[in-house]
């Protein structure tokens, strides 16, 4: 979380402010517009049923230990298959109830009951807080048509919660081999098929090693200080976790590979598995908190590390950052995924351009993104084209790890809102108005679907220590198009890669599981597309089939199984 760059509050702002300047715009830059557009959110928190749920995160409000302030992953996805996207929360847990001398605060499941009304159905699922819960990943790992849930955790193994049908689950980590040592600190987890052989296989990144009979204690540790107050240790001078990586064996287990993927022990948050490679070869992308992001290609199951000749470890600058949440997209429409990454307060969020031979650079400045983000901590994010203009836009979730930040007069704030960057033709991105994005929270994790069934793309996110916010566009003018894929072997098609087209615009989308901060996003395709009628388009299935669809008319939803024409949902 804490970057290496100290520059004091009011100073660093001015200068990031005039560094977002292209050097041909710095005599006359336009003006940052407020609230671009006509787009604006509202929080349906209450009336959708969700405001039930509390989050928690320790067992103090002063937060003097890191595990604290870390937790809080939410996933989307139809678990029942009935057409609706639901809704799983992660919820935290203290020392006491890692240690089982206290009962842990559930996670919350909850059932789309159609447009967006959603009941708590916890109690039937079977599914319990294995005492200190931090985020999700789902997928169909075993190509069973139902979508599973793994659940990563702190001082307890992971758990896989194989879907049996009607909102029963099963945890089957054990027997799959999946749950890792139960002292680890597990966070972000991704499902993606590193090896090419049609099964989903599995990474989870690991973060701090720490031991909870021998914690650090703040008054004592010099290290442990921001802006002159005392706060929590880390995740600087604490010994760092490994990484797992499990390849799956198609008979409901895994194995981890052998092959190290994480020697150095960075403390890994984000993960996400993306077709980056040569032909849409997979590979995986990790956001180390603190330390060099990393980007694994894999030779022969062998993973290899080439974020820093592709440009994606470090800042412009060359420093480490606080890497924390991913995004990918296509915010320039030029055919190629780019990524953006969430980072900590005195820093911004890095926004990194794909260029051509697998390359990136990081334009964040020049579009516009440094400045609004400079003074903010950033968690969950995604690319999405919220308004349906065909740009993809930005949206982000904001919240401190130090309480304690709310005794000094700083921007910077304990509750911080979100934020929404509008896309101005992949030329720049306009900060949303606070009031369109109405809010202050902790915020953390962030998972995006259209809950509503229709065609609006909204965001769910998970508080620390807090009710969670489902936020709604308000009439967004564009039109859009949405895909439910269904693959041959790879069954709810993670990693496929889709190119839509239509009458002045394209974009790109990729089906992918893991990702944002500890929260995964729903497997259904949502695209803007303008004013457009129809759209055209191709899909790139895992394994490397492509298939050639459309046209298809806009403002409407197709289920699309490989190799056969797409069906008309409505």
């Amino acid at each position: 979380m804490r970057a290496l760059l100290a520059l004091s509050g009011s100073v660093c702002v001015a200068l990031m402010g005039l560094q977002d300047l292209s050097p041909g715009a710095r005599a006359s830059a336009a003006p940052q517009a407020t609230s671009p557009g006509a787009l604006r959110f509202e929080n349906v928190t209450a009336s959708a049923g969700l405001a039930g749920f509390h989050h928690t995160g320790g067992g103090s409000a002063e937060k003097w230990y890191i595990p604290e302030v870390m937790s809080g992953g939410v996933c989307a996805d139809d678990l029942d298959a009935d057409g609706w996207t639901d809704i799983v929360l992660i919820n935290g847990g203290s020392f006491e109830s890692a240690a089982g001398k206290t009962p842990p605060p559930p996670h919350g499941m909850f059932r789309n009951n159609g447009e967006g009304q959603f009941e708590d159905v916890t109690a039937k699922t079977g599914i319990r807080n294995a005492g200190w819960g931090m985020g999700c990943a789902i997928a169909d790992y075993d190509a069973d048509g139902d979508a599973d849930i793994y659940i990563t955790n702190f001082l307890a193994p992971n758990q896989l919660w194989r879907n049996e049908g009607n909102w029963k689950f099963v945890d089957v980590a054990k027997d799959a081999g999946v749950g890792g040592a139960a002292h680890r600190w597990n966070m972000g987890a991704t499902f993606g098929d590193f090896d090419g052989d049609g099964l989903l296989d599995l990474f989870v990144a690991g973060y701090v090693r720490l031991d909870p009979a021998n914690l650090p204690d703040p008054d004592r540790t010099p290290d442990c200080r921001h802006r002159g107050l005392v706060i929590n240790c880390g995740p600087r001078g604490l010994k760092g976790e490994t990484d797992l990586l499990f390849r799956n064996a198609g008979n409901g287990r895994f194995s981890q590979v052998e092959a190290p993927i994480d020697p150095t022990a960075f403390y890994g948050l984000g993960a996400v598995f993306l077709p980056l490679g040569p032909n849409g070869a997979m590979e995986l992308y990790v956001a180390n908190d603190s330390t060099p992001n990393a980007l694994f290609s894999f030779v022969k199951g062998r993973p290899r590390d080439h974020a820093i000749e592709s440009g994606v470890a470090l800042s412009e600058e060359g420093h480490e950052q606080a890497g924390m949440g991913i995004a990918w997209g296509d915010y320039d429409r030029d055919g190629r995924i780019d990524l953006y990454v969430t980072n900590f307060v005195d820093d911004y969020n890095t926004l990194y351009r794909s260029l051509a031979d697998g390359l990136f650079e990081d334009v964040t400045r020049r579009m516009q993104l440094s400045q609004p983000t400079w003074v903010q901590m950033g968690w969950g994010t995604a690319f999405a084209d919220f308004d349906r203009d065909g740009d993809d836009d930005l949206i982000v979730t904001n919240g401190h790890v130090y309480p304690q930040v709310d005794k000094l007069n700083l921007p910077s704030k304990w509750r911080m809102p979100m934020q929404a960057f509008i896309n101005r033709d992949g030329r720049s991105f306009a900060e949303l108005s606070r009031e369109a994005l109405p809010g202050v929270a902790v915020g953390r994790g962030l998972a995006l679907a259209d809950f509503w069934n229709d065609g609006r793309i909204g965001a769910v996110v998970n508080n620390l220590d807090g009710t969670p916010a489902l936020y709604r566009p308000v009439e967004p003018a564009g039109k859009y198009i949405e895909l439910l894929l269904e693959g041959k072997t790879i069954r709810d098609a993670t990693g496929a890669l889709v190119r839509l087209r239509w009458e002045g615009g394209r974009t790109l989308r990729i089906v992918a599981s893991g990702g944002s901060y500890l929260s995964s996003h729903d497997h259904r395709v949502h695209a803007g597309v303008g004013a457009a009628s129809e759209v055209q388009g191709e899909i790139r299935w895992p394994g490397g089939d492509v298939q050639k669809i459309g046209p298809l008319k806009t403002n409407s939803r197709y289920r699309v199984r490989q190799g056969t024409a797409p069906v008309d949902l409505r």
